[in-house]
């Protein structure tokens, strides 16, 4: 299968900044694969449309048509069979001579411009990547946690120094209760990750329908 020659220049959607939204990429076993690489392919949500629908079709070679009908639904939130010749073509451009020829070149897809077919790469088969998205009126996981070692700082110190009310719950029920809340927090972000934010996961991308 060979590599498109097409430009790799280019294009209007290179970087995605959609407000009240952190984009954050983990891989656990990157395969060869840089970090600088996951990153450069996933700054841009159209590409991570393209590499969550790859995902979910692992191991088979997809259509570029049904690949930008598929991105051109998510992106405009309906149904592919509602989508314009126009919107359909706007996606399928993009990819064609921008978005799929530097995922082929950054080791994240096989793309044939000729025959307008595009598998996944071998070298991102066996890495999980995340997306961690936190919402508008959320926080991200850190800053929760942050939080929480502060609060546990404080009511630790509390119950040492005698302050009142604090105090009448002993120093040890007070870790004993921020060790149980440390640990059901970790559970819980265990599950999300694993569950909420991998690429090809669910029918949707991680992102789709977060507000």
């Amino acid at each position: 299968m060979s590599s498109s020659s097409t430009p790799r220049g280019g294009g209007t959607d290179q970087i995605d900044n959609s407000p009240g939204t952190d984009h954050a990429t983990i891989a656990t076993d990157t395969n060869g694969l840089t970090r600088d690489e996951i990153f450069e392919v996933l700054s841009n949500q159209r590409r991570r449309y393209a590499f969550h629908y790859l995902r979910q079709h692992e191991g088979d070679t997809v259509d570029v048509g049904k690949l930008a009908e598929q991105i051109a639904s998510w992106e405009l939130a309906k149904p592919p069979e509602q989508l314009t010749a126009a919107e359909r073509k706007r996606v399928k451009t993009a990819l064609h001579q921008f978005h799929l020829p530097k995922m082929d070149d950054l080791r994240f897809v096989k793309y044939d411009s000729d025959r307008g077919a595009v598998r996944l790469a071998e070298e991102v088969s066996d890495v999980e990547i995340y997306l961690d998205i936190v919402p508008r009126l959320d926080i991200p996981w850190g800053q929760y946690y942050l939080g929480l070692s502060g609060l546990n700082l404080l009511l630790l110190t509390g119950s040492l120094i005698d302050a009142p009310l604090i105090s009448d719950v002993s120093f040890l029920l007070w870790a004993v209760f921020f060790l149980v809340v440390y640990g059901i927090s970790a559970i819980f972000h265990t599950y999300w990750n694993r569950t909420q934010t991998r690429f090809g996961v669910d029918e949707q991308p991680p992102e789709v329908g977060r507000v």
